[in-house]
């Protein structure tokens, strides 16, 4: 706690004659040229104690002079800037640099005109006299307490810098803050890179604060609201360097109130789209994906009739944020029924064409059924040349596959569904699978069809995916088909059920706990189906080494057939799934000691 100041009119008379005769001290060396002159550490430390409590007299006593005036005509924050570079980059040995900060903070505090268009000249110097300390673990243990002051002291003055900066030139001050903290998270120097990443992080924390603060909000014009959030939307790129958790933070702020901050909707949904590709982090996706809902929201009609003429979607940026909004029904509602008050219905069911696809999907969300639209258009979509349009339609009828009443519609859509398997897209092939589950979960008739065989057949190649979620959704899939027709074993899906069995033994040792368990589950239905009891108790105890000597002892017939599909899996990339082929082929052929070695 500073001690109280003596404000009498002699004592501020002796204050200001003090620091007169510093500045002068100091601005007599500067010009000639040979340094400061001013080495004596106890005399900076006065001439920081004196600004100091020559502030407080103006504030807290309320001794009446002009204070801007004074701290112009003698440069004292100038010299304070001078004073801080003459100070060795290689130690820190005192308090001057933790004191300097906390003065220019009090000087922030008391008269903020003073610091006008000085911010980022002495933001950098400050920086450059603390940044290139050594590394933290490298600082001597007498320095220790000292450096965590002085960095507890630039976390103060920036704070200070961000509660006073005139609000008319608070986000030119707060870019040029920004700038010279980016110059110096390039820096070349590990230490110097760490120490700036952190002042932004701590940056963005007191810009928040400040948000939050009581009253503040009102006191920003709609453009400096609006540069807020696009400064935090352009925050959660891949490759910005600033705290994305803080920028988060900015946005979900805004969230809460979005009637005042989210006002210019079509400059932040281009600000989205703009940016959207160049957003993967999780935490980044979601915030953002919360914003956009938001944005569709609060859209006036016209602005929804704006965001749709953004169909067909022109790149892969438009297709996430149209990912985003088909996800959730309740926006699609809205979408939807703007623009049946304006359109007539027969626009909705013209010839099938791009430009309407997204329109067709979002009536798909309709709870009601003279809303639905025929389906069979949506044919046209899923064998469209575009790949992009068929994921596109895949996602939509996630969303609507998910309505048991939706569920039973689409059913016509399954034979193209089926051959979305087909594609060599990851994400293509997933969705497609998610569908087929929802409408297998809703549709009882497509069990007396070839459907079920059909699609079990197509499952199969995928136990072997290179990604673990379509392995474990294929796997999972194939589950539910066998236990659909666990009352109707006919032949073909006998010998359908049999070649599953060596796949999913061999899976439940995949390095994907997920897979693994689905594996051992569908493995046990398919043991079932086959009414095979001892093979089903083996799966549900994890016997491994006795599911194999099961199949090949009472799947004589099929030895061959195991032996042949357990080959492929020598030259797998997961470990545990060669060596449990090879235990398998060896059983085969007694070679224990190729079992034993492997086993051990």
């Amino acid at each position: 706690m500073p001690l109280p100041c003596d404000c009498s009119t002699d004592n501020l008379s002796t204050i200001l004659l003090q620091l007169c005769s510093f500045v002068s001290r100091v601005q007599k060396h500067h010009n000639d040229n040979i340094g400061s002159g001013v080495d004596d550490e106890e005399q900076k430390m006065l001439f920081l104690s004196k600004i100091c409590d020559l502030c407080r007299c103006v504030t807290e006593k309320g001794v009446p002079m002009n204070l801007n005036g004074f701290c112009s005509k003698h440069k004292l924050v100038e010299n304070i800037m001078a004073l801080l570079e003459k100070e060795p980059v290689d130690s820190l040995r005192t308090a001057f640099r933790q004191k300097a900060m906390e003065t220019v903070a009090l000087l922030s505090k008391t008269v903020p005109i003073v610091l006008h268009g000085k911010t980022e000249r002495l933001l950098r110097v400050c920086c450059k006299s603390i940044f290139f300390l050594p590394p933290e673990s490298d600082v001597p243990e007498t320095e220790r307490a000292l450096f965590t002051e002085t960095m507890k002291a630039m976390d103060t003055m920036l704070a200070a810098f961000v509660r006073n900066f005139p609000i008319a030139s608070f986000s030119t001050e707060l870019e040029n803050m920004l700038k010279a903290l980016l110059d110096f998270a390039h820096s070349k120097n590990p230490a110097v890179r760490e120490r700036a990443v952190r002042m932004i992080e701590r940056l963005g924390d007191f810009i928040l604060l400040y948000f939050e603060a009581e009253g503040f909000g009102g006191h920003l014009f709609p453009a400096e609201r609006l540069d807020i959030v696009l400064t935090a939307l352009e925050a959660l790129q891949d490759s910005s360097i600033h705290d994305k958790q803080g920028a988060c933070s900015v946005l979900d702020a805004a969230l809460e109130d979005p009637f005042y901050w989210l006002t210019d909707v079509p400059t932040i949904v281009e600000c989205i789209r703009r940016n959207l590709g160049s957003i993967h982090t999780a935490s980044a996706r979601q915030c953002l994906d919360s914003l956009l809902l938001q944005m569709t929201k609060v859209m006036s009609r016209e602005e929804v009739k704006n965001l749709l003429q953004f169909s067909p979607p022109r790149d892969s940026t438009d297709l996430a944020m149209w990912e985003v909004i088909l996800a959730m029904p309740k926006t699609l509602e809205k979408v939807l029924n703007i623009m049946m008050e304006d359109l007539p219905l027969r626009y909705w069911c013209t010839a099938v064409t791009e430009e309407n696809c997204i329109r067709r999907l979002a009536m798909l969300a309709q709870n009601h059924s003279y809303e639905f639209g025929n389906p069979v258009h949506l044919q046209s979509y899923l064998r469209h040349p575009s790949p992009e349009m068929r994921l596109m339609v895949l996602k939509g009828l996630c969303t609507v596959s998910e309505s048991p009443e939706k569920a039973r519609k689409i059913q016509v859509l399954l034979p193209d569904i089926l051959e979305a398997l087909q594609d060599t897209n990851t994400d293509m092939v997933l969705k497609a699978l998610l569908v087929l589950r929802n409408v297998m979960a809703h549709v009882e008739r497509w069990k007396d069809s070839g459907l079920a065989l059909q699609l079990a057949e197509k499952l199969l190649p995928f136990f072997d995916h290179a990604s673990s979620q379509v392995r474990e959704h294929s796997i999972c899939l194939f589950q539910a088909v066998v236990e659909a027709v666990l009352r109707q074993r006919t032949k073909k899906m006998k010998r359908t059920v049999h070649r599953s069995l060596l796949p999913l033994y061999v899976h439940m040792r995949d390095q994907s706990e997920s897979v693994a368990k689905a594996s051992g589950e569908a493995l046990a239905v398919a043991a079932k189906f086959l009414r095979r009891k001892e093979l089903k108790r083996f799966v549900q105890t994890e016997q491994m080494w006795r599911i194999g000597e099961c199949l090949l002892q009472q799947d004589r017939g099929r030895v061959e057939e195991y032996l042949q599909q357990s080959q492929p899996y020598l030259k797998a990339t997961q470990t545990l799934l060669r060596l449990e082929a090879v235990r398998f082929i060896g059983r085969r052929f007694n070679l224990r000691v190729i079992v034993l070695s492997v086993t051990s």
